[in-house]
C-alpha cells in the first residue's frame, strides 16, 4: 500500500512540475511574441514618420521651383548675370528653402 501511494504521489508531482514547466514557456513565447510585435510597431512608425518628412521636403521643393522662382526670375531671359549676382540669387534659394523648413 505504502509503494501505491508513493508511485501516485510521484506521478501527481511529474504531472504538477510538467503543467508548471508548460505554462513557463508559454509566457515566455507570449512575451517574445508582444515584445516582436511592438519592436515592429515602433519600427513601422518610424518609417511612416521618415516618408512623411521626406514627401514634405519634395513638396517643399516644387512649391518653391514653381511659383518662387517663376516670380523672381521673371525676364531672365535678358538679364546679363555676373558671379555676384549668381550668389544672389543662390543665397536667395537657400533662403526660401530654410524658411519653408523653419531652419532659423
Amino acid at each position: 500500500m505504502a509503494v501505491v501511494v508513493v508511485v501516485v504521489v510521484v506521478v501527481v508531482v511529474v504531472v504538477v512540475v510538467a503543467l508548471i514547466v508548460v505554462v513557463v514557456v508559454v509566457v515566455v513565447v507570449v512575451v517574445v511574441v508582444v515584445v516582436v510585435v511592438v519592436v515592429v510597431a515602433l519600427i513601422v512608425v518610424v518609417v511612416v514618420e521618415v516618408i512623411i518628412v521626406e514627401v514634405v521636403v519634395v513638396v517643399v521643393v516644387v512649391v518653391v521651383k514653381c511659383y518662387v522662382w517663376s516670380i523672381a526670375s521673371y525676364g531672365s531671359e535678358n538679364w546679363t548675370l555676373q558671379q555676384v549676382d549668381q550668389k544672389y540669387l543662390v543665397s536667395f534659394e537657400m533662403w526660401c528653402l530654410n524658411r519653408m523648413e523653419k531652419i532659423s
